[in-house]
C-alpha cells in the first residue's frame, strides 16, 4: 500500500502522523506530575535502603548488618532485593 493510504487508515483508527524535527527522544521527564512521582519514589527507596540486599561486582552478597526488625524468616520486616528491567527502545537511524 502507499504511504498516504496507511496514513489515512491510521487517522481513522485515531492515530496521528507527525514528523518529529528534533529526533525521536520524547519523554516528558520534567512534567510536574512526573517530577512529583519521582520524588515520592526516591523517598520510598531511601526508606528501604537499610533493608536492601547488596551484591559485589562478582555477584556475591555483601556482608551487611540489617536493622533489628529485619528477618529472613518470621513475621518481621524482610530483606529486599530490587529487580529492574530496562524498557529502553532504540530505532535504526534515530528515526531519521
Amino acid at each position: 500500500i502507499k504511504s498516504r493510504t496507511a496514513r489515512n487508515w491510521l487517522h481513522r483508527l485515531g492515530y496521528s502522523w507527525k514528523d518529529i524535527k528534533k529526533g525521536v527522544f520524547l519523554d516528558g521527564h520534567e512534567r510536574p506530575d512526573v517530577v512529583e512521582a519521582r520524588k515520592a519514589f526516591l523517598q520510598e527507596l531511601k526508606e528501604l535502603e537499610p533493608y536492601l540486599v547488596e551484591f559485589n561486582a562478582d555477584g556475591t552478597m555483601k556482608v551487611k548488618i540489617y536493622p533489628a526488625d529485619c528477618q529472613v524468616f518470621g513475621k518481621k520486616r524482610r530483606p529486599v532485593i530490587i529487580i529492574v528491567h530496562d524498557e529502553s527502545t532504540f530505532h535504526a537511524n534515530d528515526g531519521r
